[in-house]
């Protein structure tokens, strides 16, 4: 998965990824806002920060990075429903003011 993918970038970084903070924007704002996520996010790295909102907010998180999703019923799935999308990774850098 991506998050393993984060998780291999951030420790290949040693000391340096205390320069970095990757994020999880969660695109499933019903299963995954709580405690729960924190927990997804930590067993792949406990640097990485799990991120979920209200429908309006992941919306909007979701258009500003052009990430496609949609909640699919599924019998199979443990809540009834999984979530396609698709999958993007972005980098942003910290502006330093002189």
């Amino acid at each position: 998965t991506t998050l393993a993918e984060v998780a291999q970038v951030m420790e290949g970084l040693g000391d340096d990824a205390g320069k970095v903070q990757p994020l999880f924007i969660s695109i499933d704002p019903t299963r995954d806002r709580g405690l729960e996520l924190a927990e997804y996010t930590a067993a792949f790295h406990p640097s990485i920060l799990g991120l979920a909102g209200d429908e309006a907010q992941t919306r909007a998180a979701a258009g500003s990075f052009r990430i496609f999703y949609e909640r699919e019923d599924s019998s199979g799935a443990p809540d009834g429903y999984t979530m396609a999308h698709s999958a993007n990774s972005a980098m942003a850098r910290q502006q330093v003011k002189s």
